[in-house]
């Protein structure tokens, strides 16, 4: 399972782009807008969990015996998931700016 959490991970990301097509033709919003605005809310929760890293990173310098470096090393891989989940979503953004 361990080995396969990046494809999931996409798969999730095309899921999500999938639903937001469906949804561009209930709701009155462009599919490409609102592509853009999920993909930037989870650009926004890949910057806040940054954000977490390096407060964690400053506590770490002022408490160095704390177990801070397992917190730092799952804020790493919960990014790094976010960015996975994201990936398809920017692709297809670029694809439209692209054959504009």
């Amino acid at each position: 399972m361990k080995e396969y959490k990046n494809i999931i991970y996409i798969a999730l990301g095309l899921v999500l782009s999938a639903v937001t097509y469906g949804l561009s033709f209930i709701l009155p919003f462009n599919f490409y807008s609102m592509l853009e605005f999920l993909a930037s809310l989870v650009l926004l929760g890949i910057v806040l969990v940054g954000l977490g890293n390096v407060i964690l990173g400053r506590k770490e310098k002022k408490h160095p015996k704390s177990n801070h470096k397992k917190q730092r090393s799952e804020l790493v891989s919960v990014s790094t998931d976010m960015f996975f989940i994201v990936l398809p979503m920017l692709i297809l953004i670029v694809y439209n700016y692209v054959t504009r």
